[in-house]
């Protein structure tokens, strides 16, 4: 069981608003599934998130599956400004 938690650089809120929220939720989703680790417990808000979850065999993955979720969101919610 792992516990994560990522802050946006200098707490600045840029997931505000429900619709990018909802979009680094369903980012979160996806990533977790796709690298088969079992979400326990989640948080997020505009500035930081918090995530609980049980690793796969490989908990090595946690880094790449980390990395993929900031990469991909960072991108997107710089295309939607």
């Amino acid at each position: 069981m792992y516990m994560v938690t990522a802050a946006t650089l200098h707490k600045i809120p840029i997931f505000e608003g429900k619709e990018k929220l909802e979009f680094l939720q369903n980012a979160l989703f996806e990533v977790v599934e796709a690298f088969a680790w079992k979400l326990q417990a989640w948080a997020i808000f505009p500035n930081h998130y918090h995530v609980i979850a049980m690793s796969p065999a490989d908990a090595l993955t946690l880094k790449t599956m980390i990395q993929r979720l900031h990469s991909q969101t960072s991108r997107e919610v710089n295309r939607l400004e």
